[in-house]
């Protein structure tokens, strides 16, 4: 048996970032005060997926609360895509968000496949398909059946950096294509 005394109504909301004021309203509402995950769960269970918000992290460090925030925004548009509807306006915040986060921080950003899909769709629609065994200036295959991990890492950066829109794509998307050997093995090693 635990003798720790469960936490107050003004603890939980500082835990989630709410005042008291907004505490005392959701206990009206019926929200349950027993705990940090009840007052979360009645809280999202309750809500409209286009009005949610992250929860404010607390963070030790700039690196954590930015691969935080990251995260929160594509969990976010997680939930976006999942009601139905569309990314595009949401797409400048979420952008913003995996762009703040230091280089030596975007590997431990989690980040979702169905999200970045279509993030990424105006640009991996300008790389042709496998299937048509495309090549490269010099006439090599422009598609590697493996690569190293130092290449796949370079790979999963690239796409991290087109994602949080860091390269600019805006004459290729205007009609011409990408020429790049390097980006046509990189649409097929982000998936892997």
């Amino acid at each position: 048996m635990s003798n720790t005394k469960p936490l107050s109504q003004n603890a939980i909301g500082r835990e989630l970032g709410l005042s008291s004021a907004n505490m005392t309203k959701l206990r009206k509402q019926g929200c349950p005060m027993d705990s940090v995950e009840s007052v979360r769960a009645w809280r999202l269970e309750r809500q409209n997926v286009a009005q949610r918000k992250p929860e404010p992290r607390r963070s030790k460090g700039t690196k954590d609360s930015h691969v935080a925030h990251a995260e929160a925004c594509m969990q976010a548009a997680v939930a976006i895509l999942e009601s139905g509807a569309s990314l595009d306006a949401f797409f400048p915040t979420l952008r913003a968000a995996l762009a703040s986060v230091p280089a030596n921080a975007r590997s431990r950003v989690h980040l979702d496949f169905d999200v970045m899909k279509v993030l990424l769709a105006p640009v991996l629609a300008l790389v042709p398909p496998r299937e048509s065994n495309p090549v490269n200036d010099d006439g090599t295959p422009a598609y590697v059946e493996q690569m190293s991990d130092d290449d796949a890492q370079a790979v999963g950066a690239f796409w991290y950096e087109v994602a949080a829109g860091e390269w600019d794509f805006s004459t290729a998307l205007a009609g011409k294509s990408v020429g790049s050997c390097w980006a046509l093995n990189l649409h097929e090693s982000s998936h892997e």
